[in-house]
């Protein structure tokens, strides 16, 4: 074979190559293609899912970059001294602004434990949830839930300690709900209680009471047996 026939079996190989990868490339493209039109189909079908229950949820927590309650600002803003210390505020991050009315409209948010906060967003680039007419409700509101004097700073340790570092918002046909549940809704007799609220036991009997924290569950009344006491917010 001579170099003359050497250079055109090279120039077919190249060609044949050539055609094999745009092939290949084609393949790949089009199961790429394929892939991210299930996906974008799971994406729609969760989509309608949520839209047909009608309830959107975020959470929204209460610490900061570092993992702890900021000092001076947010939960404790009252304890910088810009502000006086019936001030508390959280903030909203970016991604989810659109979740919340635009700042300076006025929304009531109903909390889990029947309670109505009239609420707003304030803030430009940066966005913070506050109660109005003044931030002091939030404040007393928060620090009620926690059994936290004024004085007091919160810390991350104190949430721990009540069993949330965040709270829920929930949103069904422009109504919004806000749920500060403490994880820690199940106490036996003879423990503490950790969150003030209507608890009912487990029992047949299903005796519904109301403790403040710190109180102590009692057993059964009307059995005098060990039982548990489970967290029911009113209305459930």
């Amino acid at each position: 074979m001579d170099k003359h026939e050497i250079y055109l079996a090279a120039s077919e190989l190249f060609v044949s190559l050539h055609k094999f990868m745009v092939a290949l490339q084609s393949d790949m493209a089009n199961e790429r293609s394929e892939s991210a039109d299930r996906f974008h189909e799971t994406i729609k079908e969760s989509s309608t899912v949520l839209a047909r229950e009608g309830v959107r949820e975020i959470e929204v927590t209460l610490l900061g970059r570092n993992g702890e309650v900021p000092p001076t600002s947010r939960l404790n803003m009252g304890h910088s001294q810009h502000y006086n210390n019936h001030q508390a505020s959280i903030l909203i991050h970016s991604a989810s602004w659109e979740f919340f009315p635009e700042p300076q409209f006025p929304f009531d948010v109903h909390t889990d434990d029947q309670e109505t906060l009239r609420m707003k967003v304030s803030g430009a680039s940066s966005r913070i949830l506050v109660t109005t007419p003044n931030y002091r409700t939030l404040s007393e509101y928060i620090r009620g839930r926690l059994g936290v004097p004024i004085e007091t700073p919160i810390t991350r340790q104190i949430l721990e300690n009540y069993g949330r570092t965040s709270i829920t918002f929930r949103k069904k046909d422009e109504q919004y709900f806000l749920d500060f549940k403490s994880n820690k809704t199940v106490g036996a007799t003879n423990e503490v209680c950790e969150q003030t609220g209507f608890y009912q036991t487990s029992c047949e009997h299903e005796i519904t009471v109301h403790f403040d924290l710190g109180d102590t569950f009692p057993m059964c009344p009307k059995t005098g047996h060990i039982v548990l006491w489970k967290y029911r917010p009113i209305g459930e």
